[in-house]
């Protein structure tokens, strides 16, 4: 188990069912840690960083943010990662993907390019796809996966219970709004 602990934020591991003490992973204090999609992240303050099991930070695996913005948390995607990060209340989204060589890619921030909304759903054409979320009661969305099999989604139109998208590859597609194939991910087609 990796933790971060202490006032100084200390990151160290320890085995579960054991009574030693966490042993110290060198100088890295992050104020989170996570293990997504097998890979060690470290949340500290403007970085985010990927590191080895022994703390130490892989090849050149540190982003930093800039204007105050803060990490908030990662979590793994079909071809990635994604992270939040948050600068004065405002939220944005980037996209970490993994190179050839294994590694993880500078963040990029993820494009919303058009946005529309039926009963209840929020559907959003970004830079890596459509998108659809719940938008609850709280005034929190909830997304479901990227359909990014046309690449990143420019346009939306709506009628009645389609919508309809237009992406990098030139291709139109048409998601209906009333057949899910799994959660928050309409059934599509090219059309």
């Amino acid at each position: 188990v990796f933790i971060a602990y202490g006032s100084a934020r200390a990151l160290a591991k320890t085995a579960i069912g054991t009574n030693t003490q966490p042993s110290s992973l060198g100088s890295t204090t992050p104020d989170k840690i996570r293990f997504v999609g097998g890979r060690l992240i470290a949340l500290d303050a403007n970085k985010i960083e990927e590191l080895a099991a022994d703390g130490s930070v892989l090849g050149s695996a540190t982003f930093s943010l800039t204007h105050g913005s803060v990490w908030k948390d990662v979590c793994v995607g079909p071809v990635g990662l994604y992270a939040a990060a948050n600068s004065n209340d405002t939220g944005s989204l980037y996209f970490l993907a993994t190179a050839s060589n294994g590694a993880i890619t500078s963040p990029q921030q993820v494009a919303v390019n058009a946005i529309t909304s039926y009963g209840g759903l929020l559907i959003l054409a970004t830079s890596k796809g459509l998108r659809v979320a719940a938008m609850n009661q709280d005034a929190s969305v909830s997304y479901g996966p990227v359909i990014d099999n046309g690449g990143a989604a420019y346009g939306l139109a709506t009628d009645e219970r389609f919508v309809w998208f237009g992406t990098g590859s030139g291709q139109l597609y048409r998601a209906d709004l009333s057949v899910f194939t799994e959660t928050l991910v309409p059934a599509w087609a090219k059309d």
